[in-house]
């Protein structure tokens, strides 16, 4: 069964998913991996799943789906044996690797480590087109790493920084290979570092007009959050710190350098979608007003014009919730929600949702309990237990097709972290 996405219909889709199997069959064939249809407002507890063992697929209890554990931290030599985060992606273009935060490179098809990338200024990107390579920054060039020829070339070195962002990485490229790069220039005795922000084309190598970023009142001049090429094409999206001047909250730039308008003052959680009409938003976790549920996940269109934004679910937040929006052109989002009260929908849980939802009808599916509790890493002394608590959430993301939803976990009491496969296809 296809996971929903461009070409699958909402209608059918929800009423495919009102049953599900499980993994070992119940159909002829052993192979209907639906889920269950679990309304938004249901509080569903989690718990009595034990931790799957590497690559046997394992019926989730609550939901239905297949979850595969594909990453050993002891096979695999590293306690956090995850991938880099939720808005990165994870799955090499032909989808039949993913990239861990250390560097290595995981097949998927038998768990086994098949490559290395080195150390770089930044984290490393998966090219969109090559299956083999990524990008990172290094200096003032993108690199790029075959990781199965085991070579580095400098794609491009842009002379007129003295060093690009890095602290500020690489997102996804636009539908036309743009890639969202900041450089910042020689500092002078007369002058601050100027930092510029502009969209880079990995296929011919040209850029659009630069972003001069604006020192503040006191003379500073800050790098992005993050920033990432609108998936369209038109420009570029900015984070900064919260405020109400340029250069702060949420912005959008258009390809000419020019600031088009601040999408919102804060910087919540957010990530950039492309839904099947290949048209843009930005998706965010925001408050709701006076309204209940006190959050809301909403679409904010990135078009010149200003639009009001357009919630899709109600969620009572009071504990962290990660986005990711990584499988552009398929209407679907997936969200990972950690810790907080049990007593509240997706508390615990890994979620899928459509860009086509409204809040007062969400079109979601709740994949899978996640087990990753921080609060068995944070409790110990960093003695006993060295790895960040970061590095055990969720970071739930999808493939590029929306077939597949990766996530991490310690499973509830470990100081390690294992990724984790839910698989449509």
């Amino acid at each position: 069964m296809r996971f929903f996405g461009p070409t699958v219909a909402l209608a059918s889709l929800l009423g495919a998913l009102a049953l599900f199997t499980g993994c070992d069959g119940g159909g002829p064939t052993g192979q209907d991996k639906c889920v269950a249809r679990v309304p938004a407002t249901a509080v569903v507890s989690g718990g009595g799943m034990e931790r799957p063992p590497l690559g046997a697929p394992t019926t989730e209890p609550a939901f239905g789906p297949c979850v595969e554990r594909v990453s050993d931290h002891i096979g695999h030599h590293d306690n956090t044996a995850v991938h880099v985060g939720a808005r990165a992606q994870a799955f090499n273009a032909d989808g039949t690797v993913v990239l861990l935060r250390n560097g290595q490179v995981l097949r998927l098809s038998d768990k086994v480590l098949v490559g290395q990338f080195p150390s770089a200024d930044s984290a490393w990107v998966w090219s969109p087109e090559n299956a083999n390579v990524a990008y990172a920054i290094l200096g003032n060039a993108v690199v790029a790493f075959d990781y199965v020829a085991q070579a580095q070339t400098v794609v491009q070195r842009f002379a007129r920084y003295q060093r690009l962002l890095s602290e500020s990485g690489l997102s996804l490229p636009s539908r036309q290979n743009q890639w969202a790069l900041g450089g910042e220039l020689p500092q002078t005795n007369e002058a601050p570092a100027v930092k510029e922000l502009f969209l880079w084309n990995a296929n011919t190598q040209a850029t659009t007009s630069a972003v001069v970023v604006s020192p503040d009142v006191v003379g500073r001049v800050f790098s992005p959050r993050w920033m990432q090429a609108v998936p369209s094409g038109e420009g570029l999206v900015v984070a900064w710190a919260p405020g109400d001047q340029p250069f702060s909250g949420i912005e959008l730039y258009d390809q000419q350098g020019a600031r088009v308008r601040q999408l919102m003052s804060q910087t919540p959680v957010c990530d950039v979608a492309l839904d099947a009409r290949l048209k843009s938003w930005l998706v965010c976790v925001e408050p709701a007003g006076n309204a209940a549920p006190a959050f809301t996940i909403a679409k904010h269109a990135l078009s010149v014009a200003p639009a009001p934004a357009e919630p899709l679910l109600g969620v009572a937040i009071d504990h962290a919730v990660e986005l990711s929006c990584a499988a552009h052109g398929t209407d679907t989002c997936v969200m990972g929600v950690t810790g907080g009260n049990s007593e509240t929908p997706f508390a615990g849980e890994v979620t899928a949702f459509s860009l086509n939802g409204r809040v007062d009808a969400p079109a979601v599916w709740r994949l899978a309990h996640h087990n990753s509790a921080l609060a068995a890493i944070t409790s110990q002394s960093v003695v006993n237990c060295p790895i960040e608590p970061s590095a055990v959430m969720p970071h739930a993301t999808l493939d590029r097709t929306a077939q597949r939803v990766l996530f991490g976990s310690n499973w509830a009491t470990n100081c390690f972290a294992e990724l984790y496969l839910i698989d449509f296809r």
